[in-house]
């Protein structure tokens, strides 16, 4: 989210990627499954990272007799 004309005025790195960051975040906050799940926008060595916290909930029970093949038949 850059901006590289010469009229505009240059962001910083750190103050685009908090403004990036803060966009991210708006997003997920309008989405109620992203809510649903925790989802969470941090800042990364290699840009932004969208954060999937490990909470007991999300994790399935594999002793269920569940197949992705079912999902994929027509």
């Amino acid at each position: 989210m850059s901006t590289t004309g010469d009229s505009a005025p240059q962001i910083s790195g750190t103050a685009e990627s908090a403004k990036e960051c803060a966009d991210w975040q708006a997003l997920l906050e309008r989405i109620p499954y992203a809510q649903h799940l925790g989802l969470e926008v941090q800042r990364g060595d290699v840009g932004v990272l969208v954060h999937l916290p490990c909470r007991e909930a999300l994790i399935g029970n594999f002793m269920l007799p569940a197949s992705m093949a079912a999902c994929l038949e027509p």
